[in-house]
């Protein structure tokens, strides 16, 4: 329990797990120490840096049921760590990808050995249900708060994986992230406020988890978000307006939450929106004309909420929608004809409304939902 390569893995997994028979950090440390034919550097910063990294991809190949994985090659061999399958090192040889994506993964993420990974810029641990040869990650768990060690991370893709618990407010330390997806699996609890530091992403999913709460006000200062994917969850109260400082932003998908109030202004404000998903909430007040803004916007997906009060004739200025859903609302009145006239002047090719019921139109394709194939 003593000796350089103890030191070195007691300062990352603490002086009790790699000592504990059984514990992946106790299977990993016996590997290093009496079975790993790899050259071992102790007498340099980098080569104890490489085997801090040697030693926490072991742990994770413990601690995630490796000797199963669908595939595993090179792993806990003699070779460097950036040959094992999956790895991918930079030219200094530092670890800077872990790709084990629909690898049949099993058992919790580690924490304290994450430390070691500092300059990872990709964690790629979801399943992909598009591979003809998935072999699906069931991850147990939840995402250790040490993610936010991980400060050189770019992308962290531990989508369809079933990892849960809550969201550590630790991840708003990544400043360099560019892509956020953690959708589909079992995250509980709220959205923290400290995602809104993530000032570098561009694409964030979170969809498809039982997250409640609110909609966090910082949200807003993502100023480089692309697309923003959080449907699906128990999310409610409303939505707020710093939503409207998103410049950049072409897909907004609130849709099939418990979101109520109205549908703000400041939504007008996003002029490169391409989607906006906003369906099966419980959003009430009238279509706010800013909506009219949104000259590029292609799908306007409003329906099956509370929404009353006519549709603005400001919706004629969107001659790139394709497709507007306003049916299951209480809006009354007609649908106006310069609306309608976007079938024929842009690329509108889809309307649905109550038309059998409270609203006149005389251009809807669709007066109810049956139309409609679940999406």
């Amino acid at each position: 329990e003593t000796g350089p390569i103890a030191d070195i893995v007691t300062s990352l997994s603490g002086k009790r797990s790699p000592f504990l028979p059984g514990a992946p950090q106790y299977r990993a440390y016996e590997w290093l120490l009496f079975e790993d034919l790899y050259p071992l550097d102790l007498n340099t910063e980098d080569g104890r840096d490489e085997i801090r990294e040697r030693y926490a991809l072991a742990v994770m190949f413990h601690s995630l049921g490796g000797a199963d994985w669908a595939r595993n090659g090179k792993c806990l061999s003699a070779a460097t760590a950036c040959d094992w399958y999956g790895v991918r090192c930079d030219d200094d040889g530092r670890i800077d990808e872990i790709d084990w994506s629909s690898n049949g993964l099993r058992g919790a993420l580690p924490g304290d050995e994450l430390e070691a990974f500092t300059e990872l810029r990709e964690l790629l641990l979801h399943t992909d249900s598009d591979s003809m040869n998935t072999s699906p990650n069931e991850l147990t768990g939840g995402l250790p708060e040490t993610i936010g060690t991980l400060r050189s991370l770019e992308s962290l893709r531990m989508y369809r994986c079933g990892i849960g618990g809550t969201i550590p407010t630790e991840i708003g330390r990544l400043t360099k992230l560019t892509r956020l997806w953690l959708n589909e699996n079992e995250h509980t609890g709220s959205i923290p406020s400290e995602i809104g530091n993530l000032n570098k992403i561009e694409f964030m999913n979170l969809a498809r988890n039982p997250i409640e709460g609110t909609l966090p006000t910082t949200l807003g200062r993502l100023s480089d978000v692309e697309s923003l994917r959080l449907g699906n969850t128990r999310l409610n109260g409303p939505i707020p307006t710093e939503i409207g400082e998103l410049s950049r932003l072409k897909e907004l998908n609130l849709q099939k939450n418990d979101l109520t109030g109205s549908i703000v202004d400041d939504l007008g404000r996003l002029s490169r929106l391409v989607k906006l998903w906003l369906d099966e909430n419980d959003l009430e007040g009238t279509i706010p004309p800013a909506l009219g803004n949104l000259e590029r916007l292609e799908f306007l997906f409003l329906d099956k909420n509370r929404l009353e009060g006519p549709v603005p004739a400001q919706l004629q200025s969107l001659t790139s929608l394709k497709e507007i859903r306003l049916h299951d609302n209480d809006l009354t009145g007609t649908i106006p004809d310069a609306v309608c006239d976007l079938f024929d002047d842009g690329s509108l090719s889809d309307m649905s409304a109550d038309c059998k019921v409270e609203i006149a139109c005389f251009c809807c394709t669709c007066c109810d939902e049956s139309c409609f194939v679940a999406r």
